[in-house]
């Protein structure tokens, strides 16, 4: 078996992007191979040695200093958890503060994956997003879509939500906001949770759902053809590969499609080359100078004589027209939201620079690039975000969210009664 084939699809791709930016060749590190699979027990020593790597990493690669809260004091904060990890009860509280720690960095791509063998916590079939400031469910079955939850255990959601947002890896708020409400009914696989709810109809009630992590996977690439010739392609996310087959699959050609939807609000990232390959087929002209990477360098020397890190920097390719398959020349419209991230964020960024159509609903979740990938103690992993993107001739969206050309929202109303109101302001916006 390949050793690639080892790792999740999200970390090999990263490795994958790291050895591009610097034109090596693909090889996964020894220490992801070697991580412990079966529980084992992690010694003080430990959780603080694995406390220290997050910030000795973050304090070499973290390309974000600048943006973060003037009041943070990174060392500080590394001082005040030492004792919070030394003390903590079991591996689960353990990686719980880790996460609380690298989520001061406020980035997306700064995140914790605690051990496979500790329980992990999993969401019953439901899925939860904030509509209107509120966390309502927009998909499952448990619960009638456009259902407020009111409520967690009897626990109610406003005194829940600080403790969340402690946890979200995220600098825009509606992006924290998202993870948080996201996970509220998160807890031990098989466990059962009361769920406080107000309808669409208004009744209230509290129900009882379990733990059991069955919602059904976002599609990787699923086409839709719409009464009136527009067609829709729902991408869950730019990984791996076969999703630009399946694209070309859906796709051999665009006879009888007048209008093509792109839906990318639940796109969570991947490898942009393979956005590109699907935007190579609906130009005719390159995409130019499209932005550059700003990788940060740990360079010693220069930084003992106050000269700060050095910087690696990666010009984005263009992309260019795919000249083997057919080209779409119609109109086009790429649809967002909170949970369009990453890979995502940046397909997003190019169509627009390409000038194919408009984007259409909501601010992105505002992180991209490559982070530096570590292991920490009893097998988790760390990562932390080491690359700045930057696209010329257009703001810049990391931190902040990539803004649609037209802003819709999805409404309580609007989810209750059945209604897609993105995809028509989308389909509106195609006929004009």
């Amino acid at each position: 078996m390949p050793r690639e084939a080892i790792l999740p699809p999200e970390i090999s791709q990263q490795f994958l992007q790291a050895f591009e930016a610097v034109a090596g060749s693909p090889s996964i590190p020894d220490w992801y191979l070697n991580l412990p699979k079966e529980p084992c027990p992690i010694s003080e020593a430990e959780r603080m040695q694995g406390l220290a790597t997050i910030w000795a990493q973050a304090r070499a690669s973290f390309a974000f200093w600048a943006e973060l809260p003037a009041e943070l004091d990174w060392d500080a904060e590394f001082r005040r958890f030492l004792p919070l990890v030394a003390a903590a009860a079991d591996p689960a509280d353990y990686y719980r503060l880790l996460r609380c720690f690298i989520a001061l960095l406020r980035e997306g791509h700064s995140y914790i994956m605690q051990p496979p063998w500790i329980d992990n916590r999993v969401r019953p079939a439901l899925a939860i997003y904030p509509v209107e400031g509120q966390p309502v469910v927009i998909r499952g079955n448990a619960l009638p879509i456009g259902t407020v939850i009111t409520s967690v255990d009897d626990t109610p959601v406003e005194a829940m939500l600080p403790g969340l947002l402690k946890l979200a890896c995220a600098a825009p708020e509606h992006s924290r906001l998202t993870q948080a409400m996201g996970a509220l009914l998160e807890g031990p696989r098989g466990t059962q949770v009361r769920v406080g709810a107000r309808r669409p109809d208004g009744t209230e009630s509290t129900v009882t759902v379990t733990r059991d992590g069955a919602l059904a996977p976002v599609a990787l690439c699923e086409r839709e053809d719409l009464p009136g010739g527009a067609t829709v392609v729902r991408i869950g996310a730019w990984h791996p590969e076969t999703v630009v087959d399946l694209f070309n699959e859906a796709f051999p050609h665009f006879e009888g499609v007048r209008g093509l939807i792109i839906d990318l609000r639940r796109n969570g990232g991947g490898n942009s080359a393979f956005g590109d390959a699907v935007l190579a087929r609906l130009i005719d002209e390159p995409v130019e100078g499209r932005g550059v990477s700003y990788h940060p360098l740990h360079w010693g020397s220069m930084q003992g004589l106050g000269q700060g890190a050095p910087v690696l920097t990666e010009h984005w390719k263009p992309v260019a027209p795919d000249l083997a398959r057919p080209r779409f020349a119609g109109p086009v419209a790429v649809l967002t939201g909170m949970q369009t991230v990453s890979a995502g964020e940046d397909f997003a960024a190019a169509f627009r620079l390409a000038d194919r159509g408009p984007l259409v609903g909501e601010l992105t979740a505002g992180s991209t690039g490559t982070p530096a990938i570590f292991p920490l103690p009893g097998g988790g992993v760390g990562a932390v975000s080491s690359t700045r993107c930057a696209y010329r001739g257009r703001a810049a969206f990391q931190g902040r969210g990539l803004a649609p050309d037209v802003p819709v929202a999805p409404t309580i109303a609007g989810l209750a009664a059945g209604r897609d109101e993105v995809l028509e302001a989308a389909l509106a916006a195609l006929n004009t």
